[in-house]
């Protein structure tokens, strides 16, 4: 079974208007408030990064020169990314766009400095990081029409349970079956990043006879997202329990049984 790191989403919130075929999908809310600010705890340090992810920022600037992705030169000091990730190795992995995807040392970037800003409310911080970047984007597949879930959900979500899957794949199905205890309980949002071409306003059929019923990825986005949140090919259907900062629970592969590792991951965090 294929292990996935700790991951966040990387493409920025304010995106133009999706669309489904001809027809814009439906928006539901703005953007809820949220407010973590915490000077009375721990200064975050590497030592303690992963305990204080409430306190990740969602992007990061690198203090000193690091090879491309693409091996072809180096970033320079001050570029800009999203953060995609913190490792248990004090290693960030960051999305600099069209420069690549690049995991660097943490001190080589401005991450725990952003973060303490984060923690005396010196910076604010506008939800969660994981929330907030798929939040604006996902569907509900309950609805008759591609229909935004509502933020107020998304943001309040505690963590989120993500099937990296094609919705033709025989598989699928079962899968939803079996995933269907699980879905949306203890405050975690199943969350469908369909693979493959779908167009918004033609998949819900699919998953509607899978028996899908919770939120879904836009499908111009989804395939981006998961290259994003998972290294290397997909060889078969992938499980990932995040927490709403992006932190990876467990993670790996669907091979016809859901891991007991799984089940454990999501007691220990949700306290189930």
């Amino acid at each position: 079974m294929r292990r996935l790191a700790v991951a966040m989403l990387a493409i920025g919130l304010m995106s133009p208007p999706a669309r489904a075929g001809t027809q814009e999908i439906q928006s539901t809310d703005s953007l809820p408030t949220h407010s973590i600010a915490d000077a009375s705890a721990p200064i975050v340090s590497e030592s303690n990064l992963i305990e204080s992810e409430r306190f990740w920022p969602y992007q990061v600037a690198l203090v000193s020169e690091q090879p491309r992705s693409d091996g072809r030169g180096t970033l320079p000091v001050g570029a800009l990314g999203v953060l995609i990730r913190v490792e248990a190795d004090a290693r960030a992995r960051v999305d600099f766009g069209r420069d690549g995807i690049v995991t660097t040392p943490v001190r080589a970037t401005d991450l725990i400095a952003r973060a303490n800003e984060i923690r005396v409310g010196k910076i604010s911080k506008a939800a969660p990081n994981l929330a907030y970047a798929i939040g604006p984007r996902l569907l509900d597949a309950r609805a008759d029409v591609p229909l935004r879930i509502p933020l107020a959900k998304t943001m309040a979500s505690g963590g989120f349970l993500a099937v990296f899957i094609d919705p033709q794949t025989p598989s699928f199905t079962k899968l939803v079956t079996m995933l269907a205890p699980l879905a949306d309980k203890d405050g975690v949002q199943a969350v469908l990043f369909p693979l493959g071409a779908y167009p918004d306003d033609k998949i819900l059929p699919t998953l509607r006879k899978a028996g899908w019923k919770s939120a879904y990825l836009l499908d111009h986005l989804s395939e981006s997202y998961t290259r994003t949140l998972i290294d290397g090919e997909i060889k078969g259907p992938e499980l990932a329990l995040y927490s709403a900062e992006g932190r990876t629970l467990w993670a790996g592969e669907f091979d016809g049984e859901l891991s007991p590792e799984l089940s454990l991951a999501w007691k220990l965090a949700f306290g189930r």
